[in-house]
């Protein structure tokens, strides 16, 4: 009787846990999935984006994104974003790990940025295109400016 009342807790606290994972081929798409209008893809994603893949906990409000861009892109994309400083190095090598990016490390710069006044990052492949997006992120130093 024990272990069945365990699972039952177990089995609807995981049912509480909604996890929503999207896939989208282009920007297009995921503007007509609305996934633009509900806030998902962040302005500073370029309509030129492409394999959007968006991971939201809808409980947290985590969230994790990437997408590919057309590398000529990538320096506008990056038009009034910060890059992290040195001092964030901790936090880097941590939104690296999470794109689950291996190679090519020295290519891979990481920024900062904010997503509803809470701290966020974006690494980018200036390279190849490819880019990550983590939301939230723990700075050191806070840089979302108090809304």
């Amino acid at each position: 009787m024990r272990f069945f009342a365990v699972s039952l807790i177990a089995l609807l606290a995981s049912a509480c846990d909604e996890v929503v994972h999207e896939r989208h081929s282009d920007f297009q798409a995921a503007r007509q999935a609305g996934a633009i209008e509900r806030g998902w893809i962040p302005a500073f994603v370029p309509s030129s984006a492409y394999d959007i893949r968006d991971q939201h906990d809808l409980d947290s409000a985590a969230q994790t994104l990437s997408f590919r861009l057309p590398p000529d892109d990538v320096p506008a994309m990056l038009v009034g974003l910060k890059r992290a400083p040195d001092s964030e190095a901790e936090t880097t090598r941590g939104v690296i790990a999470a794109a689950g990016w291996k190679s090519d490390r020295a290519q891979i710069t990481v920024y900062q940025t904010c997503r509803n006044g809470d701290a966020a990052a974006l690494a980018v492949n200036a390279r190849t295109g490819a880019a990550f997006y983590q939301a939230p992120v723990k700075w050191r130093s806070d840089p979302c400016p108090l809304s």
